[in-house]
C-alpha cells in the first residue's frame, strides 16, 4: 500500500531553513527539501507557489541583515538557483528575502533599503537562466514562461524587492 501525498490539495507551500542550520553553515536539510520540488511533478504542481523562510530568530533586524543568515542564503544559492521558478512572486512574496540577501543594499537615509542595482540584475540574470532551463526542461510553451516572467519582472518593478524601490 502506498503512502498519500503529504502534499496533495496545497495550493502555497512553506519550506524553512533553520537557525542551527545557518549557524552550522549547513544546507543539507533545506536543499533536501528544495530538490524535491525538481522532480518533474512538483516542478508543475509548486510552479511560483512556494514560499522560503528561515525560522528561529527573534531578532529586531531583518532577516537579510543578519550577516550569517546572507552568507547561508548566498551558499544555498550556489547550489540551488531555482528561486524564480518556484518562489510565490504574489502578496507577501519571499523573494525580497532571497533578492537582499543576495544583493548588497544601501540604507535610505529616510528609512528603507535599496538593492544595488548591478547586483539585482545580475541576480535576475542567474535567476531567470535558473527559470528558464526548467521551463525548457519541462516543456513549456513561450507563454507560460512569459507569464512566469511577467510576475517576477512586476514584483520588482513595484519596488517590493528592492528594484529600484526600497524595502
Amino acid at each position: 500500500m502506498s503512502m498519500p501525498d503529504p502534499l496533495l490539495g496545497v495550493d502555497l507551500l512553506m519550506l524553512m531553513g533553520s537557525r542551527e542550520e545557518v549557524e552550522r553553515g549547513d544546507h543539507s536539510q533545506t536543499l533536501a527539501s528544495l530538490n524535491t520540488l525538481l522532480r518533474e511533478d512538483n516542478c508543475r504542481r509548486f510552479r511560483q507557489r512556494v514560499m522560503f523562510g528561515i525560522s528561529g530568530y527573534d531578532d529586531p533586524r531583518e532577516l537579510f541583515e543578519i550577516p550569517e543568515v546572507r552568507r547561508w542564503v548566498i551558499g544555498l544559492d550556489a547550489e540551488w538557483p531555482y528561486w524564480f521558478f518556484f518562489l510565490w512572486p504574489g502578496q507577501r512574496s519571499t523573494l525580497p528575502l532571497i533578492a537582499f540577501c543576495l544583493c548588497p543594499f544601501t540604507v535610505l537615509p529616510k528609512g528603507g533599503k535599496l538593492i544595488e542595482p548591478e547586483a539585482l540584475a545580475a541576480f535576475q540574470t542567474r535567476a531567470f537562466i535558473a527559470m528558464n532551463g526548467i521551463s525548457e526542461w519541462l516543456q513549456d510553451s513561450d507563454e507560460v514562461n512569459v507569464e512566469m516572467s511577467d510576475r517576477i519582472t512586476a514584483l520588482f518593478q513595484a519596488g517590493r524587492a528592492g528594484s529600484g524601490g526600497e524595502a
